[in-house]
Protein backbone atom coordinates (compact mmCIF):
# COMPACT_ATOMS: atom_id res chain seq x y z
CA UNK A 1 0.00 0.00 0.00
CA UNK A 2 2.56 2.64 0.57
CA UNK A 3 4.37 2.00 -2.77
CA UNK A 4 1.36 2.79 -4.16
CA UNK A 5 0.70 6.19 -2.33
CA UNK A 6 4.29 6.66 -2.94
CA UNK A 7 3.44 6.12 -6.35
CA UNK A 8 0.42 8.40 -6.64
CA UNK A 9 2.44 11.43 -5.12
CA UNK A 10 5.23 11.14 -7.73
CA UNK A 11 2.35 11.36 -10.55
CA UNK A 12 1.43 14.02 -8.73
CA UNK A 13 4.75 15.80 -8.51
CA UNK A 14 5.09 14.94 -12.20
CA UNK A 15 1.38 17.42 -13.19
CA UNK A 16 2.70 20.38 -10.87
CA UNK A 17 6.17 19.83 -12.59
CA UNK A 18 3.93 20.23 -16.52
CA UNK A 19 1.86 23.18 -14.69
CA UNK A 20 5.09 25.16 -13.66
CA UNK A 21 6.28 24.59 -17.13
CA UNK A 22 3.35 25.92 -18.61
CA UNK A 23 3.91 28.93 -16.52
CA UNK A 24 7.28 29.58 -17.45
CA UNK A 25 6.69 29.24 -21.02
CA UNK A 26 3.85 31.16 -20.82
CA UNK A 27 5.72 34.49 -18.76
CA UNK A 28 8.52 33.76 -21.34
CA UNK A 29 6.75 34.54 -25.06
CA UNK A 30 4.23 36.36 -24.28
CA UNK A 31 3.66 37.62 -28.14
CA UNK A 32 3.17 34.58 -30.45
CA UNK A 33 1.18 32.90 -33.01
CA UNK A 34 -0.26 29.27 -33.34
CA UNK A 35 -2.20 27.13 -35.30
CA UNK A 36 -5.92 25.66 -33.03
CA UNK A 37 -7.81 22.70 -34.43
CA UNK A 38 -10.96 22.53 -32.17
CA UNK A 39 -13.98 20.57 -31.85
CA UNK A 40 -17.13 19.32 -29.97
CA UNK A 41 -17.11 15.75 -31.44
CA UNK A 42 -20.52 16.76 -32.53
CA UNK A 43 -21.59 19.99 -34.90
CA UNK A 44 -18.55 22.20 -34.09
CA UNK A 45 -15.40 21.77 -35.85
CA UNK A 46 -12.98 24.10 -36.70
CA UNK A 47 -9.36 25.23 -37.80
CA UNK A 48 -7.86 29.12 -36.94
CA UNK A 49 -4.78 30.91 -37.01
CA UNK A 50 -4.72 32.74 -33.51
CA UNK A 51 -2.28 35.45 -32.82
CA UNK A 52 -1.68 36.91 -29.01
CA UNK A 53 -0.22 40.25 -28.37
CA UNK A 54 0.69 39.68 -24.65
CA UNK A 55 -2.62 40.81 -22.64
CA UNK A 56 -3.18 43.85 -25.50
CA UNK A 57 -4.55 42.13 -28.70
CA UNK A 58 -6.10 39.06 -30.01
CA UNK A 59 -6.44 37.69 -33.58
CA UNK A 60 -8.61 34.64 -33.93
CA UNK A 61 -8.93 33.46 -37.82
CA UNK A 62 -11.24 30.53 -37.61
CA UNK A 63 -12.21 28.39 -41.35
CA UNK A 64 -15.62 26.79 -40.53
CA UNK A 65 -18.16 25.53 -43.29
CA UNK A 66 -18.91 28.21 -45.82
CA UNK A 67 -15.77 30.50 -45.07
CA UNK A 68 -13.83 32.02 -41.93
CA UNK A 69 -14.79 33.76 -39.10
CA UNK A 70 -12.46 36.50 -38.05
CA UNK A 71 -12.77 37.29 -35.06
CA UNK A 72 -10.29 40.91 -33.22
CA UNK A 73 -9.70 42.01 -29.67
CA UNK A 74 -7.56 45.20 -29.45
CA UNK A 75 -7.48 49.01 -28.51
CA UNK A 76 -10.51 49.82 -31.69
CA UNK A 77 -12.75 47.21 -29.88
CA UNK A 78 -14.11 44.05 -30.31
CA UNK A 79 -14.76 42.80 -33.66
CA UNK A 80 -16.21 39.64 -35.28
CA UNK A 81 -16.65 39.56 -39.64
CA UNK A 82 -18.86 36.26 -40.23
CA UNK A 83 -18.12 35.25 -43.82
CA UNK A 84 -20.84 32.26 -44.12
CA UNK A 85 -23.67 35.14 -42.92
CA UNK A 86 -21.89 37.77 -44.05
CA UNK A 87 -23.00 40.03 -40.77
CA UNK A 88 -20.39 41.67 -38.35
CA UNK A 89 -20.79 42.80 -34.86
CA UNK A 90 -18.41 45.21 -33.08
CA UNK A 91 -18.48 46.46 -29.38
CA UNK A 92 -16.42 49.09 -27.76
CA UNK A 93 -13.35 48.11 -26.26
CA UNK A 94 -13.21 47.26 -22.38
CA UNK A 95 -9.67 46.99 -21.67
CA UNK A 96 -7.45 43.96 -22.01
CA UNK A 97 -8.32 40.79 -23.83
CA UNK A 98 -11.38 38.81 -22.55
CA UNK A 99 -13.93 36.54 -23.30
CA UNK A 100 -16.96 37.86 -25.16
CA UNK A 101 -20.51 36.45 -25.84
CA UNK A 102 -20.75 36.73 -29.40
CA UNK A 103 -24.18 37.83 -30.96
CA UNK A 104 -23.89 36.62 -34.35
CA UNK A 105 -21.91 33.02 -34.07
CA UNK A 106 -20.66 30.05 -31.53
CA UNK A 107 -16.73 31.25 -32.71
CA UNK A 108 -15.48 32.79 -30.16
CA UNK A 109 -16.74 29.94 -27.54
CA UNK A 110 -14.43 28.11 -28.80
CA UNK A 111 -11.23 30.43 -28.02
CA UNK A 112 -8.79 29.44 -25.75
CA UNK A 113 -9.30 32.10 -23.74
CA UNK A 114 -7.82 30.03 -20.52
CA UNK A 115 -4.16 30.35 -22.15
CA UNK A 116 -4.53 33.93 -21.11
CA UNK A 117 -3.85 33.39 -17.64
CA UNK A 118 -0.67 31.58 -18.16
CA UNK A 119 -1.77 29.27 -15.42
CA UNK A 120 -3.56 26.11 -16.27
CA UNK A 121 -4.72 25.76 -12.11
CA UNK A 122 -7.51 28.88 -13.55
CA UNK A 123 -9.19 25.95 -15.87
CA UNK A 124 -10.39 23.58 -12.99
CA UNK A 125 -11.66 24.29 -9.82
CA UNK A 126 -9.74 24.97 -6.61
CA UNK A 127 -7.93 22.16 -4.90
CA UNK A 128 -8.79 20.21 -7.96
CA UNK A 129 -6.31 16.87 -7.69
CA UNK A 130 -4.30 16.82 -11.13
CA UNK A 131 -3.06 12.86 -11.93
CA UNK A 132 0.09 12.01 -14.58
CA UNK A 133 -1.79 8.89 -16.88
CA UNK A 134 1.83 8.46 -18.33
CA UNK A 135 2.59 9.88 -21.57
CA UNK A 136 1.04 10.58 -25.29
CA UNK A 137 2.56 11.99 -28.60
CA UNK A 138 0.14 15.23 -29.73
CA UNK A 139 1.15 16.63 -33.33
CA UNK A 140 4.76 15.30 -33.07
CA UNK A 141 5.48 16.18 -29.52
CA UNK A 142 5.69 13.63 -26.26
CA UNK A 143 4.01 14.83 -23.69
CA UNK A 144 2.90 14.30 -20.18
CA UNK A 145 -0.63 13.22 -20.24
CA UNK A 146 -2.73 14.83 -16.92
CA UNK A 147 -6.44 14.18 -15.78
CA UNK A 148 -8.24 16.56 -13.09
CA UNK A 149 -11.53 15.32 -12.35
CA UNK A 150 -13.96 17.67 -10.28
CA UNK A 151 -17.17 18.45 -8.61
CA UNK A 152 -19.27 20.62 -8.10
CA UNK A 153 -22.13 21.54 -6.28
CA UNK A 154 -23.51 22.99 -9.79
CA UNK A 155 -21.10 20.89 -12.12
CA UNK A 156 -18.99 18.11 -12.59
CA UNK A 157 -16.43 16.44 -15.54
CA UNK A 158 -12.98 16.37 -15.79
CA UNK A 159 -9.73 18.24 -18.28
CA UNK A 160 -7.50 16.67 -19.73
CA UNK A 161 -4.18 18.19 -20.89
CA UNK A 162 -0.76 17.19 -22.91
CA UNK A 163 2.16 19.63 -21.80
CA UNK A 164 5.04 18.92 -23.44
CA UNK A 165 8.75 19.37 -21.99
CA UNK A 166 9.25 22.92 -23.07
CA UNK A 167 5.91 23.24 -21.34
CA UNK A 168 3.52 24.18 -24.59
CA UNK A 169 0.36 22.87 -24.18
CA UNK A 170 -0.30 20.52 -27.03
CA UNK A 171 -3.67 19.39 -26.51
CA UNK A 172 -6.29 20.10 -23.50
CA UNK A 173 -9.92 18.33 -23.68
CA UNK A 174 -12.58 19.31 -21.28
CA UNK A 175 -15.74 17.74 -20.21
CA UNK A 176 -18.77 19.05 -18.05
CA UNK A 177 -22.10 18.13 -17.05
CA UNK A 178 -24.46 20.60 -15.25
CA UNK A 179 -28.27 21.77 -15.45
CA UNK A 180 -27.53 23.48 -18.56
CA UNK A 181 -26.75 20.01 -19.99
CA UNK A 182 -23.17 17.98 -21.29
CA UNK A 183 -20.64 19.88 -22.92
CA UNK A 184 -17.27 18.95 -24.31
CA UNK A 185 -14.33 20.38 -26.23
CA UNK A 186 -11.13 19.73 -27.23
CA UNK A 187 -8.29 21.71 -28.52
CA UNK A 188 -5.25 20.82 -30.17
CA UNK A 189 -2.37 23.22 -31.36
CA UNK A 190 0.89 23.07 -33.67
CA UNK A 191 3.26 25.41 -35.26
CA UNK A 192 3.71 27.64 -31.83
CA UNK A 193 6.10 30.47 -33.45
CA UNK A 194 7.34 33.35 -30.64
CA UNK A 195 6.78 36.47 -32.06
CA UNK A 196 9.02 40.03 -31.05
CA UNK A 197 6.41 41.69 -32.35
CA UNK A 198 3.45 42.00 -34.84
CA UNK A 199 2.18 44.73 -37.08
CA UNK A 200 -0.80 46.50 -36.34
CA UNK A 201 -2.45 45.78 -39.69
CA UNK A 202 -2.77 42.07 -38.44
CA UNK A 203 -5.56 42.73 -36.54
CA UNK A 204 -7.30 45.15 -38.83
CA UNK A 205 -9.98 42.84 -39.39
CA UNK A 206 -11.46 44.35 -42.81
CA UNK A 207 -15.04 44.49 -43.30
CA UNK A 208 -16.15 43.51 -46.83
CA UNK A 209 -18.18 45.27 -48.91
CA UNK A 210 -21.49 44.08 -48.75
CA UNK A 211 -21.47 42.62 -45.72
CA UNK A 212 -24.43 43.29 -42.77
CA UNK A 213 -23.81 44.49 -39.43
CA UNK A 214 -25.58 42.33 -36.61
CA UNK A 215 -29.79 44.22 -36.14
CA UNK A 216 -31.00 43.10 -33.20
CA UNK A 217 -32.20 46.47 -31.77
CA UNK A 218 -33.51 46.14 -28.60
CA UNK A 219 -37.25 47.44 -28.20
CA UNK A 220 -37.97 49.94 -25.22
CA UNK A 221 -41.43 48.69 -24.96
CA UNK A 222 -42.42 45.11 -25.75
CA UNK A 223 -45.60 44.36 -28.24
CA UNK A 224 -48.91 45.20 -27.07
CA UNK A 225 -51.09 42.03 -26.04
CA UNK A 226 -53.25 41.77 -29.14
CA UNK A 227 -51.36 42.22 -31.79
CA UNK A 228 -50.25 39.36 -33.57
CA UNK A 229 -46.62 38.29 -33.86
CA UNK A 230 -45.27 37.26 -37.48
CA UNK A 231 -43.42 34.25 -36.89
CA UNK A 232 -41.88 33.75 -39.65
CA UNK A 233 -38.26 33.25 -40.99
CA UNK A 234 -36.68 30.91 -38.18
CA UNK A 235 -34.95 27.97 -39.40
CA UNK A 236 -35.62 24.14 -36.87
CA UNK A 237 -31.27 23.45 -36.06
CA UNK A 238 -31.80 19.99 -36.17
CA UNK A 239 -33.61 19.86 -39.38
CA UNK A 240 -32.10 22.54 -40.98
CA UNK A 241 -35.96 22.62 -42.26
CA UNK A 242 -38.01 26.22 -42.15
CA UNK A 243 -40.19 26.33 -38.33
CA UNK A 244 -43.74 26.45 -39.40
CA UNK A 245 -45.86 27.17 -36.18
CA UNK A 246 -48.70 24.95 -35.34
CA UNK A 247 -52.25 26.15 -36.26
CA UNK A 248 -53.79 23.74 -34.18
CA UNK A 249 -52.55 24.72 -30.81
CA UNK A 250 -51.11 27.81 -28.81
CA UNK A 251 -47.67 28.57 -28.50
CA UNK A 252 -45.22 29.47 -25.87
CA UNK A 253 -42.47 30.85 -27.78
CA UNK A 254 -39.46 31.91 -25.40
CA UNK A 255 -36.82 33.89 -27.09
CA UNK A 256 -33.59 33.88 -25.20
CA UNK A 257 -29.62 34.60 -25.60
CA UNK A 258 -28.16 31.13 -25.37
CA UNK A 259 -24.83 32.25 -23.57
CA UNK A 260 -26.66 34.27 -20.57
CA UNK A 261 -27.27 33.10 -17.67
CA UNK A 262 -30.90 33.61 -16.72
CA UNK A 263 -31.46 32.22 -20.66
CA UNK A 264 -29.99 29.50 -19.22
CA UNK A 265 -32.18 28.77 -16.88
CA UNK A 266 -35.30 30.01 -18.61
CA UNK A 267 -34.43 27.00 -21.38
CA UNK A 268 -34.05 24.15 -18.23
CA UNK A 269 -37.56 25.32 -17.24
CA UNK A 270 -39.32 25.76 -20.60
CA UNK A 271 -38.35 22.15 -21.50
CA UNK A 272 -39.61 21.01 -18.07
CA UNK A 273 -42.96 22.46 -19.02
CA UNK A 274 -42.91 20.98 -22.34
CA UNK A 275 -45.46 18.09 -21.62
CA UNK A 276 -47.57 19.22 -19.27
CA UNK A 277 -48.55 22.60 -21.74
CA UNK A 278 -48.76 19.92 -24.45
CA UNK A 279 -51.53 18.50 -22.62
CA UNK A 280 -53.30 21.61 -22.38
CA UNK A 281 -52.52 22.23 -25.95
CA UNK A 282 -49.79 24.43 -26.00
CA UNK A 283 -46.58 24.02 -27.73
CA UNK A 284 -43.10 25.01 -25.97
CA UNK A 285 -40.86 26.51 -28.68
CA UNK A 286 -37.51 27.96 -27.75
CA UNK A 287 -35.31 29.97 -29.91
CA UNK A 288 -31.89 32.11 -30.30
CA UNK A 289 -31.26 35.68 -30.70
CA UNK A 290 -28.89 34.30 -33.29
CA UNK A 291 -28.12 34.37 -37.13
CA UNK A 292 -25.54 31.07 -36.57
CA UNK A 293 -26.43 27.71 -36.44
CA UNK A 294 -23.38 26.92 -34.30
CA UNK A 295 -24.56 29.61 -31.66
CA UNK A 296 -28.13 28.52 -31.58
CA UNK A 297 -27.01 25.20 -29.20
CA UNK A 298 -29.65 22.95 -31.23
CA UNK A 299 -32.65 26.04 -31.01
CA UNK A 300 -34.44 27.52 -33.56
CA UNK A 301 -32.50 30.53 -34.91
CA UNK A 302 -32.86 32.56 -37.86
CA UNK A 303 -30.28 34.62 -40.42
CA UNK A 304 -33.39 36.84 -41.35
CA UNK A 305 -33.38 40.34 -39.24
CA UNK A 306 -36.71 41.09 -39.55
CA UNK A 307 -38.01 37.79 -37.79
CA UNK A 308 -35.83 38.99 -34.60
CA UNK A 309 -37.73 42.81 -34.90
CA UNK A 310 -41.08 41.48 -35.59
CA UNK A 311 -40.75 40.05 -31.87
CA UNK A 312 -40.08 43.54 -30.41
CA UNK A 313 -37.81 42.39 -27.58
CA UNK A 314 -36.79 44.77 -24.94
CA UNK A 315 -34.41 42.07 -23.84
CA UNK A 316 -34.14 38.04 -23.00
CA UNK A 317 -35.47 35.63 -21.95
CA UNK A 318 -38.59 37.05 -23.15
CA UNK A 319 -41.66 34.44 -23.02
CA UNK A 320 -44.83 34.76 -25.51
CA UNK A 321 -48.26 33.63 -24.97
CA UNK A 322 -49.65 33.29 -27.98
CA UNK A 323 -53.18 31.71 -29.40
CA UNK A 324 -53.59 30.04 -32.27
CA UNK A 325 -53.41 33.03 -34.68
CA UNK A 326 -50.62 33.85 -33.49
CA UNK A 327 -52.19 36.85 -31.12
CA UNK A 328 -50.35 37.88 -27.96
CA UNK A 329 -52.51 37.15 -25.05
CA UNK A 330 -49.33 37.15 -22.63
CA UNK A 331 -46.01 38.15 -22.05
CA UNK A 332 -42.98 37.98 -19.36
CA UNK A 333 -39.49 39.23 -19.32
CA UNK A 334 -36.46 38.04 -17.63
CA UNK A 335 -35.78 35.28 -15.54
CA UNK A 336 -34.10 35.44 -11.63
CA UNK A 337 -32.87 33.07 -9.69
CA UNK A 338 -36.20 31.98 -8.12
CA UNK A 339 -38.29 33.14 -11.03
CA UNK A 340 -39.02 29.57 -12.08
CA UNK A 341 -41.72 28.61 -9.59
CA UNK A 342 -44.28 31.62 -9.67
CA UNK A 343 -43.66 31.92 -13.68
CA UNK A 344 -44.81 28.17 -14.11
CA UNK A 345 -47.96 29.20 -12.01
CA UNK A 346 -48.99 32.22 -13.83
CA UNK A 347 -48.19 30.44 -17.73
CA UNK A 348 -50.89 27.59 -16.27
CA UNK A 349 -53.22 30.51 -14.71
CA UNK A 350 -52.97 32.20 -18.66
CA UNK A 351 -53.34 29.36 -20.31
CA UNK A 352 -56.58 28.41 -18.65
CA UNK A 353 -57.59 31.72 -20.11
CA UNK A 354 -57.35 30.43 -23.54
CA UNK A 355 -59.97 29.59 -26.09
Amino acid sequence: MTSVILYMLLKDDKSEAAFARFRAVMRSMPTYEVQVEGSDHKRTRLSADMVIEGRKRLLFDAKVPGGHVVFTIGDKGYREVNQPTKTYDELAFKGGVRPVASRISGVPRTIPFWMFGGDLRGTVPPNSKPVTLGKRTVNGYECDHIKVSFKTPIAEGFVEYDIAASGLIYRLFRLTDSPQGHEEFEWTFKDYKPLRAVAASRFENRIPDGFMPYSFTPHPYPPQIGKTLSLTGWIDAQSGKPWVPSSKSATLFVLVSPNSSPSQRAIVSAQKWRHELKSKGIEVVIAADSSDLARSRGLLYSNAPQSLEALGAPATPMFYLLSKSGAVKNLWLGFGLNRGPGLHSEILKAASGLK
